[in-house]
């Protein structure tokens, strides 16, 4: 995450690893509630209230989709 002028970005993205490794690589990419609600299925929130939260960012945060 950084911090911008509009809020934050997302510099870069990758993808949980398969097998054994999922759980993990999912810990290390969020915060303990993000990986949580990622591990434990999909979030019934929106992209707009579900990614800030994944990130531990406070709930509001503005938040743009991948372009």
């Amino acid at each position: 995450m950084e911090r911008t002028p509009d809020g934050y970005r997302v510099p870069d993205r990758e993808l949980a690893k398969d097998g054994s490794g999922y759980s993990p690589s999912v810990k290390a990419m969020f915060s303990w509630a993000g990986a949580r609600r990622v591990i434990h299925g999909a979030s019934p929130d929106g992209p707009e209230t579900g990614s800030p939260a994944a990130f531990g960012l406070p709930r509001g945060t503005p938040g743009r989709t991948w372009r």
